[in-house]
């Protein structure tokens, strides 16, 4: 039919077998790989059925191309000989399955052997050779293969860490149970160079897993070691434990012989500064302040600092008014005994106290719209201390540090001796003037203000101070600002007299305010004397100049000229600011020296006077010598004649 053309090739019955049965073929292969890789990956060698797996796999071909006995003529013939190399190979993996556990157990029962030996101080060798004879007798095991698992051991203990137990297994002589020496692990050179490595492996993992275990340990160290107290036993132990490397070990010496330096460097410095606090304390109890002078030293990191004059000042005042405070000392006596230290300190307690007491009397003040406010506590408190250091008015307006505070508190104290309350009066203080007592106050005239002060204080505000007209204005206001809060004009004047006085002194014929200045004892004349020798060395005339103070918190003075204050001398190569210190120096200097022109001149009028008494006194004694010789003269003629009578008379 296919030749007659009745049929296409395709169609004839025998091309359809030849192609089923290829297809069968390729279905095969496809199929085989399929086969493997589930034995390989899905396939429970261990607990699973082969032939019921193989099975599985044939039933679904069949249920597929079972009705096609050409496709599984191609399948069956591409299919043959897999099934049983299937088996062959699965067979094979058990064997060589069985044969590794039995290695790997051999392995583990060896590690027990071993570690049970070392812990129980038991033979090693003896515990090694009773499994050797079992597993010979049982496996068929060889000694070369149990010797080789049992150093494959080693490698475990060494990731645990078990220095020990390895040590022991690569350093124990083995004899086998047939007799045979066969030496140590260590000594042999199949296993010497990787038995140190393991050892060396061990130390590491011990030392990490002891580091992990004793990290408190090793960060007291640490501790230890920033602060120089390291205990030298304890690293080294660590350090041969291989808990800490060799490097961290140096590190640790190192941090301690380092922080032990500089805690005797600070040692050293503490030391130092402290004899130079008791200096400093000694010299400004005495007077002596002016002569205590800043102090540098080198720290422990190579850093140099310097303690100012004024901090050690400070610092000595500071600890001296505490101590008094801690003796219940009144504030007037801690006043005193401060201003006796002659040094421009103020004391922080005195500061903050009349400082918050200020801003709660003014809070309270500008809430009182109806007379009923309370005078805070705090600002009570504040005043107090005001009144307590009123013998030493200069400290006491440096420790304020503020012209519109003093003047409330200096209000107060003027309507509270007037007969207010201490309430009333500072409320009345701290509040603004009313308007009737800014009418009372600018009705006070120039005149009847002039007559008033200088009937106070009649040198005051005359031609011999260069600014005494500036010294009678700011008077003026101050009176006009007690009248405005209600004070008589005669208290009021009295009053701004006496504040003003305490607040400026007179500096080679200039008032100079000093409110907030430390003023050292005798200061108007140690003045005087700088500006005598400024003067000379300068070639000034020393009658155009005075001194103010800076006024930055420095203690600096500035010297001026008298026409206009705040001018300063201006002069090349001239130094015009100069520090309180300095002035005080200067002028012990100068009284020092005075005092030995004064006791050499003591000193030579007394040696001229007993030159002059021991020349009376020759004199005296050479008269007496000389009436001595008359009078033995005298009465050896008198002597003579006597005879010469009596030989005439008889007598003889």
């Amino acid at each position: 039919m296919v030749r007659s053309g009745a049929l296409r090739d395709t169609e004839s019955p025998w091309y359809q077998a030849a192609f089923e049965k290829q297809f069968g073929t390729v279905y095969a292969q496809r199929r085989k790989r399929e086969l493997v890789d589930a034995y390989n990956n899905d396939f429970d060698k261990h607990n699973g059925d082969l032939d019921e797996f193989i099975s599985g796999f044939a039933r679904e071909d069949m249920e597929k191309f079972g009705g096609s006995k050409f496709i599984m003529s191609g399948y069956r013939n591409a299919m043959q000989g897999v099934l049983g190399n299937l088996r062959d190979n699965h067979a094979e993996w058990k064997s060589n399955w069985t044969r590794e556990r039995t290695s790997d157990n051999f392995g583990t029962l060896a590690y027990e052997a071993t570690v049970n030996a070392v812990a129980e101080g038991a033979d090693l060798n003896a515990a090694l050779n009773a499994l050797k004879g079992e597993h010979r007798e049982a496996f068929g095991m060889t000694f070369a293969q149990m010797d080789n698992n049992i150093f494959g051991i080693a490698s475990r203990l060494a990731s645990e860490g078990k220095v020990d137990e390895l040590n022991q297994l690569l350093t124990t002589e083995i004899t086998g149970p047939d007799g045979t020496v066969v030496g140590s692990y260590l000594t042999r050179q199949k296993f010497a160079e990787e038995s140190n490595k393991l050892l060396e492996q061990a130390r590491e993992v011990a030392g990490a897993v002891a580091r992990a275990e004793n990290t408190a340990t090793i960060v007291g160290l640490q501790q230890q070691a920033a602060t120089g107290t390291l205990n030298l036993e304890t690293a080294t132990e660590l350090r041969d434990q291989s808990q800490i490397s060799l490097g961290e070990y140096e590190r640790l010496v190192s941090a301690n012989r380092t922080a032990q330096m500089k805690a005797t460097i600070a040692a050293q410095n503490n030391q130092q500064i402290d004899a130079i606090k008791t200096s400093a304390l000694q010299a400004v109890t005495t007077g002596q302040g002016y002569a205590i002078q800043d102090f540098t030293y080198t720290t422990a990191d190579g850093k140099t600092k310097t303690i100012t004059r004024e901090k050690l000042i400070e610092g000595a005042v500071v600890d001296s008014m505490n101590e008094l405070a801690n003796r219940q000392t009144p504030p007037a006596v801690m006043a005193q005994t401060l201003s006796s230290y002659g040094v421009d300190v103020t004391y922080p307690v005195w500061e903050n106290v009349m400082s918050d007491a200020h801003l709660t009397l003014t809070e309270a003040a500008a809430t009182d719209t109806d007379g009923t406010t309370t005078v805070p506590d705090t600002a009570l408190r504040g005043y107090a201390t005001y009144k307590a250091l009123a013998e030493t008015p200069q400290l006491r307006s440096r420790h304020i540090n503020n012209t519109d505070a003093e003047n409330v508190w200096s209000a107060a104290l003027l309507l509270e001796e007037m007969g207010y309350s201490t309430e009333d009066a500072l409320l009345r203080a701290a509040k603004p003037p009313t308007e009737a007592g800014k009418a009372q106050a600018n009705s006070f005239g120039r005149d009847e203000f002039n007559a008033m002060a200088r009937s106070i204080e009649p040198g005051m505000f005359g031609d011999d101070m260069a600014n005494g007209a500036a010294a009678l204005g700011r008077t003026e206001a101050l009176a006009k600002l007690f009248i405005s809060l209600g004070v008589p004009k005669a208290q009021a004047v009295e009053k701004a007299v006496e504040d003003y006085q305490a607040s400026h002194t007179v500096i080679n014929g200039v008032s100079v305010n000093t409110r907030n200045v430390y003023l050292p004892p005798d200061f108007e004349d140690a003045s005087t004397v700088h500006l005598q020798d400024f003067a000379e060395m300068y070639d000034e005339d020393v009658e155009d100049l005075t001194m103010v103070p800076v006024h930055d918190g420095s203690s600096n003075w500035m010297i001026a000229y008298k026409g206009n204050v705040a001018m300063p001398v201006q002069i090349t190569g001239a130094d015009n600011i100069v520090h309180i210190s300095e002035i005080e120096r200067g002028y012990a200097q100068h009284a020092e020296e005075v005092r030995a022109a004064a006791a050499e001149a003591l000193a030579s009028e007394v040696a001229q006077s007993t030159a002059e008494a021991l020349n009376q006194q020759d004199m005296m004694e050479r008269r007496e010598r000389n009436q001595s010789a008359r009078n033995n003269a005298q009465s050896k003629r008198h002597e003579r004649q006597g005879g010469f009578l009596g030989w005439l008379t008889g007598d003889d």
